[in-house]
């Protein structure tokens, strides 16, 4: 039986976590251990994980002693993962059916390179309501290195890597600079040759409440206030000190560094903006998406 780490970081969980918690235990078919680092929490999350710990060895509890905010507090679990066969990144509010270890067990079992599987999620409210959609809705989700390495947009709370992925990245040493925990862990899979698979069936329920601290926004107008906030204002950590990261830290086929290269210096100028802005390399899972980050690009806001 495969062994997997289940990696969650917690703050301020609330009434969500023994939920998920119990659904993370039932997964079938893989031996299951959970690494939880709370991050500074101030509710009474401590106080319960320590009572789980104690009680299922399964679970085991690092007590952050800094908030270091989601991208880090996960990046340092990984960094303090073990030996397992496959490893998982979790967030504290949502429901995993039983089969989203299995199902992703499956796919990666038959890759012998670094590997990453994401699976789409039913989105459902506070109350564990679905509310009508997924958070996928284009079944044929990119996957290239082109787009993956400069709009990608995969949640964490969907992915599982494989052994040989973690210890590449690892091996790169801690980051510095990275969007979120997801995002490099993506980007560092597509650009050293490893191998992304997207899985477009639902295999847990993503909540989406007051208390989340980022995630997708739900309906046509969210969606389109979402994009045109990034368009304007941008990101803290830009796709440029996400990817300068990856090429000093990773050996990369030459192809992709140039393209890295370009993601790094796209703000240089409008010239360089425009180039990014129109490479028909990159693609997106809709028109909207399309128009409003290909404009991101050209005002230097990705």
């Amino acid at each position: 039986m495969e062994r997997v780490l289940i990696l969650m970081s917690t703050y301020n969980a609330g009434i969500f976590l023994e939920e998920q918690l119990n659904s993370l235990l039932n997964q079938k078919r893989c031996d299951i251990d959970i690494l939880i680092r709370d991050d500074g929490s101030s509710d009474k999350t401590v106080d319960y994980l320590k009572c789980v710990s104690e009680k299922n060895d399964r679970v085991q509890l690092i007590v952050g002693e800094e908030n270091l905010k989601p991208a880090k507090s996960f990046m340092t679990l990984l960094y303090k993962s073990g030996n397992y066969d496959y490893y998982a990144f979790a967030d504290q509010d949502d429901i995993w059916d039983q089969d989203k270890m299995e199902a992703a067990v499956e796919k990666l079992s038959h890759v012998d390179v670094p590997a990453l599987y994401c699976s789409n999620a039913r989105i459902v409210d506070g109350d564990g309501k679905e509310v009508g959609r997924e958070v996928y809705s284009n079944k044929n989700k990119a996957v290239d290195f082109y787009t993956v390495a400069s709009v990608g947009n995969f949640l964490g709370c969907g992915m599982v890597m494989n052994r040989e992925l973690r210890d590449v990245i690892i091996e790169g040493g801690m980051p510095d600079n990275i969007i979120m925990h997801d995002s490099y862990v993506a980007s560092v899979c597509v650009s050293v040759g490893g191998q992304f698979i997207y899985d477009s069936n639902p295999h847990f329920s993503y909540r989406v409440h007051s208390s989340n601290s980022v995630g997708v926004a739900v309906g046509k107008k969210a969606s389109l206030h979402r994009f045109i906030k990034k368009a304007r204002t941008g990101r803290k950590i830009s796709v440029t000190k996400q990817s300068d990261e990856i090429v000093k830290r990773y050996p990369l086929e030459p192809s992709k560094k140039r393209f890295l290269m370009k993601t790094i210096h796209y703000k240089d100028n409008i010239f360089r903006r425009i180039g990014m802005s129109v490479d028909t390399r990159i693609h997106f899972d809709s028109l909207h998406a399309s128009v409003v980050t290909r404009l991101a690009f050209l005002l230097g806001n990705i």
